[in-house]
């Protein structure tokens, strides 16, 4: 079916993850949105499968400071949710195309984690273990797709949290962003 799946106006893309399908259109083309929406749904009633309308989403992007003027119209799914950030392949988009959201979200996770390992070293954890523990989990998940977020996101704010807050990380574990 994802081979078969193409967009019918010029311009628009559609783009496919695992079963996740993305449905882009520029502002040129936005007056054939509900058009695109109704093939996808044909499209999948043809594979004998249905367009879950409760978890479609749709966002507007729209350049920082400025705001979005098209209205919503009706579209084939009335329960299509118009959203300001949109989590994708576990990057959070927001409708300016910045990382704040992104970073402010992972940031609060990398807090429970350490939390965690504050619990493990009061019950004797060995500190070798602890780093292992920390670099599986906290270094991980703060460096899971960088590359799609770090031009838009000021490094400070990821040091800040790493001067800050992981202070039992020994000397020599020294990290740039």
């Amino acid at each position: 079916m994802a081979a078969d799946l193409q967009p019918l106006t010029t311009g628009n893309r559609i783009v496919k993850f695992a079963d996740d399908t993305y449905l882009v259109v520029p502002a040129s083309n936005s007056s054939s949105r509900l058009q695109e929406i109704a093939h996808i749904q044909a499209s999948a009633a043809e594979n004998n499968l249905k367009l879950n309308c409760s978890k479609s989403k749709e966002i507007i992007f729209t350049a920082k400071g400025k705001r979005s003027k098209s209205a919503h119209s009706p579209s084939p799914c009335l329960d299509i949710e118009r959203v300001n950030s949109l989590r994708v392949l576990g990057v959070i988009i927001n409708g300016q195309l910045t990382a704040t959201d992104h970073v402010s979200n992972t940031l609060a996770s990398c807090n429970s984690l350490l939390y965690a390992s504050r619990i493990l070293r009061s019950h004797g954890v060995p500190e070798t273990s602890l780093h292992d523990v920390f670099r599986a989990t906290v270094i991980s998940k703060l460096t899971y797709c960088v590359p799609s977020w770090s031009g838009a996101c000021s490094a400070a704010k990821l040091e800040s949290f790493i001067n800050s807050r992981c202070y039992f990380l020994p000397i020599w574990m020294e990290i740039k962003f």
